[in-house]
């Protein structure tokens, strides 16, 4: 058996880990949104960051649940 340091080393990490792994995001996300002045048939770009020349990470086409 090992000895009582590399014990309590396991289980230090052991605990480390199941923590980090239960543990909530930080990281918040949408819940809801409302969009408006997007016309019928048009395309609203979720970007990576809020600017016209950030990269588009998912095109959310207008659809009538979305109106």
């Amino acid at each position: 058996m090992g000895s009582p340091k590399h014990i309590a080393t396991a289980v230090v990490l052991a605990t480390a880990a199941l923590a980090y792994v239960s543990a909530p995001a930080a990281a918040s996300a949408f819940v809801a949104w409302q969009v408006t002045n997007v016309p019928w048939g048009d395309v609203l770009n979720a970007r990576k960051y809020p600017s016209s020349g950030s990269q588009i990470r998912a095109p959310i086409r207008t659809a009538p649940c979305c109106r």
